[in-house]
């Protein structure tokens, strides 16, 4: 499994601790399996990666950059968004996005690329530096 850890900025959870979650399952092809976390408190990336080869490791990110992606789930639709959003293929991988900020937390799992879970996980991806695990 891949983990990756960030540290966002606090203004769009309105200066409470925040978290976003991210984890991408593997597929029956040659999906990377990982995790993001990005966490309000510092501004770091843990990083883990357990497919195609196994990475642990941890880094400071720009809080602007990590702020983005906070202010993406606070625009987005993500608080309203089904639990579950899977396309009935299942020979792709499933990504959950799961945020958590005062008091409430929301995950959805989907499959496919959904606009705006899409949105989100790109942001994310990007801000972690995993995009190049993703197969084109």
């Amino acid at each position: 499994m891949k983990l990756i850890f960030l540290v966002l900025g606090l203004s769009w959870f309105g200066g409470s601790p925040a978290t976003i979650t991210m984890q991408r399952t593997g597929c029956e092809g040659p999906c990377p399996v990982y995790r993001v976390v990005l966490d309000s408190i510092a501004a770091t990336a843990h990083v883990t990666v357990s497919f195609p080869e196994f990475v642990d490791t941890t880094y400071n990110v720009d809080r602007r950059k990590l702020d983005k992606v906070f202010s993406l789930i606070h625009r987005s639709a993500f608080w309203q968004t089904p639990e579950k959003q899977l396309s009935g293929i299942n020979d792709v991988g499933t990504t959950t996005i799961t945020a958590s900020s005062n008091g409430r937390t929301k995950a959805v799992l989907y499959n496919g690329k959904p606009p705006m879970l899409d949105s989100i996980a790109r942001a994310i991806d990007k801000i972690a530096n995993t995009k190049q695990l993703l197969y084109q």
